[in-house]
């Protein structure tokens, strides 16, 4: 995708469809393959490579893509089954799977709480509102093949169907 320049239609198609550059999917996969479990005392990756259990082991790069594709578009397991030609169970034990060991092993890395927490809440506190400690914006992200019967719903002041992301910080 970025073999044309990190603008090029094929980088904007990548990013569009999976809402992270490929350099950082790249990231991912290489962190993915770096996570492993104790089965019987012995450490095993959770996300094996082609041929390291069987031949059918679908390969981690696509597992990622199966769960950025679920987190960017909310598609069904059967649509992800159909678009890597795997499965319905595989899509959806692939998304669930990275998900919940992404956040075990990225949480510290991405989430962290400030030293000065109490300060921050006291002065939302004087402000009118107690007990936060952040602010939050909403980003816009069109949204691509919106069905007519859904469109209005999704139709802002941009003047196309979007998907609206919250950050709160």
């Amino acid at each position: 995708a970025e073999a044309n320049g990190p603008g090029s239609v094929e980088a904007r198609r990548f990013r569009r469809r999976f809402r992270i550059s490929h350099k950082r999917f790249l990231e991912l996969v290489a962190t993915t393959k770096t996570w492993t479990k104790n089965v019987g005392g012995e450490e095993r990756p959770v996300f094996p490579q082609c041929g390291e259990l069987d031949r059918k082991t679908v390969p981690p790069e696509i597992k990622v893509m199966l769960a950025l594709r679920w987190l960017a578009t909310g598609g069904s397991f059967d649509t992800l089954a159909e678009l890597s030609e795997t499965s319905e169970t595989t899509a959806r034990r692939a998304c669930l799977d990275w998900c919940r060991h992404c956040a075990a092993n990225l949480h510290k890395k991405w989430i962290c709480v400030p030293d000065d927490l109490e300060e921050r809440m006291g002065i939302y506190g004087k402000l009118g509102f107690p007990g936060a400690a952040g602010s939050m914006d909403v980003v816009h992200v069109a949204l691509d093949k919106c069905s007519a019967s859904t469109r209005s719903i999704h139709q802002g002041k941009e003047g196309y169907p979007t998907l609206g992301f919250e950050v709160v910080t």
